[in-house]
């Protein structure tokens, strides 16, 4: 069985300025301009793999490209220190949106209903409280699109039901 002890891993910036990552014992010196810093209690090989998962998950954050298409979540970057979830439903010009954010808060717009927890779950978010879609319109470069997308028929039928694109009244 091997050894347990305590690591200290993470990313830090070298004196070129280049990220570079770490794993250490925690008695040892940790490097000069650390980034990201976590700690685990396992054996030498579990710690590799815990290295291994964060430095995939900053290369997976660092190549999302910046799609925006109907159906694709995004987070809203005006809205102060909460992230607010939406899902673009229609483009109205080169770079404005249609787009159905959650919210908690049922005034929030002038078209807002209730969210499924379906489409809470679609969007890759968890919340405990009351949960609303409201129909706002906004521009791309405060948009940051995620890997989630809703499918082409669910973006249909949030056009039908906000009455938004084709089917405007």
């Amino acid at each position: 069985m091997s050894k347990m002890c305590r690591y200290l891993y993470g990313s830090f910036l070298n004196k070129k300025n280049k990220k570079k990552y770490f794993l250490i014992l925690e008695s040892q010196k940790p490097p000069e301009n650390i980034l990201d810093i976590f700690n685990i209690y396992s054996t030498g090989k579990e710690a590799e793999l815990a290295l291994f998962n964060f430095i995939n998950s900053q290369k997976s954050i660092i190549t999302i490209p910046k799609v925006f298409t109907p159906g694709r979540v995004v987070i809203l970057l005006d809205e102060g220190p909460k992230n607010h979830f939406g899902i673009l439903i229609s483009s109205i010009s080169e770079n404005r949106w249609f787009l159905l954010m959650f919210t908690s808060n049922v005034t929030w717009a002038k078209q807002v209903r209730k969210a499924s927890q379906e489409e809470i779950a679609l969007a890759g978010f968890v919340t405990t409280k009351n949960t609303y879609l409201a129909l706002v319109v906004r521009p791309e470069y405060i948009l940051e699109p995620l890997e989630q997308e809703f499918p082409e028929h669910r973006v249909d039928g949030f056009l039908r039901e906000f009455k938004v694109g084709p089917y405007r009244d």
